[in-house]
């Protein structure tokens, strides 16, 4: 696997070689045996990815690969320090980009990752950054994939690894959730309580206002009635006074026609008699009447009504 012998390579499988002609790319050896001219030719040296996916300085791995971060200081939305670190996987792809793209791989990938990661965890809450671990990976692998999609690499994917913090500032921290909570909790009391006075109040208030309705419609429905009723009153009246008047009518025309079939006199006359019989006829379902006053010449009466009726 070594380049013992000058010009001589002998590339594992999975593995490759950059081939350079005076600092220039030229070519990627393919797994096998390569011989190139030593004097014209080189390998690109990867001595400063410090055997992330390299071996022996110049092997380039092309299977998956994965390394974990150093340590960064992050600050939560809650202002809480932390330190943490990512472990990174991923698979070189084009090997030439992969070298010529960027300046040193696994250190930009580290520290793009960093970076990332440090942005994530500042629109996160101290708890939680704890129980969205899965979800704040997986928002940094989305991130971190767009902007290394031009280093030759496929980005698999990014966990966060460890989370260190400060006990005694934790504990304070606690304190103070507790004491909000407590708070929040009197406020949500004295809110409810008020809510349930207003809704209370708003209850009787509509009762109150049905029960005037109720009253207003009976008010409404009794002036009602008492109009209908003085209109039927008045209705009545009016019939009443129409229909004496009819009768006093008839009886006045009954008298005109009797005084031009008897004359006046005898008109008089024959409406006396008639009042005279009324009496008879009270008397005979009354027993309790002593005294009837008779016109001198009933007989005569009599025949008088009876020619009148005649006529």
């Amino acid at each position: 696997m070594l380049n013992l012998i000058p010009g001589l390579y002998q590339v594992p499988q999975s593995h490759t070689v950059i081939i350079e002609r005076f600092g220039k790319y030229e070519r990627t050896l393919s797994p096998g045996f390569h011989f190139v001219n030593p004097l014209l030719y080189g390998h690109k040296g990867l001595y400063e990815w410090a055997g992330v996916a390299s071996k022996c300085n110049y092997l380039m791995e092309l299977t998956e690969q994965q390394f974990e971060t150093n340590v960064r200081k992050c600050q939560t939305k809650d202002n809480v320090t932390i330190e943490t670190n990512a472990v990174v996987y991923f698979k070189i792809s084009d090997p030439q980009k992969a070298v010529y793209s960027v300046d040193v791989l696994p250190k930009a990938l580290q520290d793009m990752c960093l970076n990332v990661l440090r942005s994530k965890i500042g629109s996160y809450g101290f708890d939680e950054v704890f129980s969205n671990r899965a979800e704040i990976s997986k928002k940094v692998t989305a991130e971190l994939e767009q902007k290394v999609s031009t280093w030759g690499i496929d980005l698999k994917g990014v966990e966060i690894g460890k989370i260190e913090y400060d006990s005694e500032l934790y504990r304070a921290l606690q304190k103070k959730r507790i004491a909000e909570a407590e708070k929040d909790a009197k406020v949500i009391a004295v809110e409810s309580a008020a809510l349930t006075a207003l809704k209370e109040a708003e209850t009787e208030l509509k009762r109150s206002e049905i029960g005037i309705k109720v009253k207003q419609n009976e008010a409404k429905a009794g002036a009602e009635m008492l109009e209908i009723e003085s209109k039927g009153k008045a209705k009545a009246l009016e019939i009443e006074a129409q229909a004496n008047n009819k009768a006093r009518e008839l009886e006045n025309r009954n008298i005109n026609d009797l005084v031009r079939k008897v004359g006046k006199e005898g008109a008089i006359q024959l409406l006396t008699a008639s009042k005279a019989v009324e009496g008879l006829d009270s008397l005979a379902k009354n027993s309790s009447h002593k005294l009837v006053l008779l016109p001198n010449d009933f007989k005569g009466m009599v025949k008088l009504i009876d020619s009148g009726l005649k006529v």
